[in-house]
């Protein structure tokens, strides 16, 4: 049998398998699950992001406890370096990420959705090996493939392709917002397993950090189960994959002159994503744009270092602030999903980077000023909420603005430019680190305000609104676009 005929025979049995997928009846209770599925995800995957995050110092004392010291302001900074290096070159994963997303495109988004949630729960239970300076390894081991499964998303391609236009913000915003508010689990897990509690009841134990990623990582687990036994691939997919299939070699070739690309690339692609981007003027500033966001992203995540900073680690203070947080973030999450569907995708996001400057500009001062600790763990949560809102926002406008067909893989090309702005900002965040010195707060802020408002100049300026838009017009303006590249170039 040769290559091409052994192709074939695969094909076919691929084809019968995707049209028996597709003939299956739903549950006119499906969706409700599926979306239960989605937000179970959604929260292990927030609380496995934020872990390190909401952990960093008690982590640090664990580890290196000779650095930690006595605590000071510069004695914290300093131990929380090898974490934020970790951290800032974890980033760098996003390259091999950036050739794993766009395989959802060629096998379907929901082994990815399993594979993905059971990678994360692995991966913090390796981090939990780590026991002192000696083996910090297995945490950097860990917390690579972490950041590989974390960066996909595949439960953000599920909501867009199973959840009407007009619905998708107010989804995604529902079930994210659900998962902020899951983040109090960490708190909880924190005062549970590590001692002390909001009135600063009992002794600390620094080293029980590992039960709280443990727990995490079961939850995990258990989560990847259900979504591979309970979850279906979504209907946008099977349809893409089953039109290509029943195309005949000849018209794949035709289909592929039509729109230069060969036929690998018909089915997405990280360098065919890549090109796309450059291709639109949409997508190309909606990158600039993220990249400029995402510039403040370590120095927004820092929020717990700054604060056991300048309380010189006053875990009852932590315990409160961290406690309150959830609450505010999700709220914030849940309400920016309504707006988004109602006034649209550009006003909101404009609104949220707005946010985002003036609560962590607050939170700084009243660091720097000791205001309340509960009142602080509240604009926490609004400048968390609102920045990561905003990254969300920005994915989905991303994702609204690219053909069916490349979607994951120009998301994928969009995350390349969130990537590079993270590990710039990482960087920024480690020379900060080696400098405990200087005023933690104050380099944060002026860091952040300026890039968060250079990032709000560009999106008010050159892109323009997604909210309703129509996928198959996507598909459309970018085939005619290809199309017209072709006959230019032919004459």
């Amino acid at each position: 049998m040769t290559k091409e005929e052994k192709r074939s025979l695969r094909e076919q049995k691929e084809l019968a398998y995707l049209r028996k997928e597709k003939a299956k009846p739903k549950s006119k209770y499906y969706l409700w699950y599926l979306l239960l599925i989605l937000a179970l995800i959604y929260i292990v995957d927030e609380i496995i992001s934020n872990l390190q995050g909401n952990l960093i110092t008690d982590i640090s004392h664990d580890i290196f406890p000779d650095v930690f010291g006595d605590g000071t302001h510069n004695a914290i900074i300093s131990a929380s370096k090898p974490l934020v290096l970790v951290n800032t070159f974890a980033t760098f994963i996003l390259a091999l990420s950036m050739f794993y997303k766009p395989l959802a495109d060629r096998f379907g988004r929901k082994p990815f959705l399993f594979i993905n949630t059971l990678g994360m729960g692995v991966s913090i239970a390796i981090c939990t090996l780590a026991r002192n300076s000696g083996t910090f390894f297995f945490y950097i081991i860990g917390f690579f493939l972490m950041r590989f499964f974390v960066t996909p998303d595949e439960q953000v391609v599920y909501i867009f392709e199973t959840v009407p236009k007009n619905r998708r913000a107010t989804t995604c915003s529902i079930i994210k917002g659900i998962a902020e508010f899951g983040l109090v689990f960490i708190s909880i897990m924190r005062m549970g397993f590590m001692g002390s509690d909001l009135f600063g009841n009992g002794e600390f134990h620094y080293e029980q950090w590992r039960w709280v990623f443990l727990t995490a990582a079961i939850a995990a687990a258990v989560i990847s189960l259900i979504a591979l036994f309970f979850a279906r691939e979504t209907d946008p997919y099977l349809d893409s994959r089953i039109a290509y299939l029943e195309k005949t070699p000849e018209e794949r070739l035709e289909d592929a002159k039509k729109q230069k690309l060969v036929l690998k690339k018909s089915q997405g692609g990280f360098f065919n994503g890549l090109i796309s981007v450059f291709k639109s003027k949409q997508l190309l500033f909606i990158c600039i744009a993220t990249f400029l966001y995402t510039l403040a992203s370590s120095f927004i995540g820092y929020y717990k270092t700054l604060m056991d900073a300048v309380t010189s680690n006053n875990t009852v203070f932590s315990n409160r602030a961290l406690f309150i947080f959830p609450f505010t973030c999700g709220v914030v999450t849940i309400i920016y999903g309504f707006i988004s569907d109602k006034i649209g995708r550009k006003i909101t996001l404009i609104g949220l980077l707005s946010i985002s400057i003036i609560a962590f500009t607050l939170y700084g001062v009243g660091l720097n000023y000791n205001w309340n600790e509960f009142l602080l763990g509240a604009l926490i949560g609004v400048f968390l909420g609102s920045f990561w809102a905003s990254g969300d926002t920005f994915i989905m406008m991303a994702g609204e603005s690219a053909p069916t067909r490349i979607r994951a893989s120009a998301m994928t090309a969009h995350s390349l430019f969130f990537g590079i702005g993270q590990a710039l900002s990482g960087v920024l965040v480690s020379i900060l680190a080696g400098l405990g010195t200087l005023n933690a707060v104050f380099v944060a802020l002026a860091v952040t305000v300026p890039v968060l408002i250079a990032s709000l100049v560009l999106l008010m300026i050159f892109v323009r609104e997604t909210k309703n838009i129509e996928i198959e017009k996507v598909e459309l303006e970018f085939v005619r676009k290809e199309e017209n590249q072709v006959q230019e170039e032919s004459k």
